[in-house]
């Protein structure tokens, strides 16, 4: 299994024809550590980089920090 089959979905050939479907955007909470941090990696993987927990670590604190210029949104 690769890293899409198990991350992507297949659209169908008419999908960009549906009406959009309603989608909440927020900024992140700390709830939200475990699904950033799974998709964060698949990231890295996309673009063959490693983050160590440090790394991790560090951009999820910037992400949960107000002071800090960086922003998260989720959807």
């Amino acid at each position: 299994m690769t890293l899409c089959d198990h991350h992507c979905m297949e659209l169908s050939p008419d999908a960009a024809l549906r009406p959009p479907s309603s989608v909440h955007v927020r900024p992140v909470h700390g709830a939200d550590h475990d699904r950033w941090r799974e998709l964060f990696v698949a990231y890295g993987a996309f673009y063959r980089t490693h983050f160590d927990d440090d790394v991790l670590a560090g951009v999820w604190a910037w992400l949960l920090d107000e002071d800090h210029p960086v922003r998260c949104l989720v959807a």
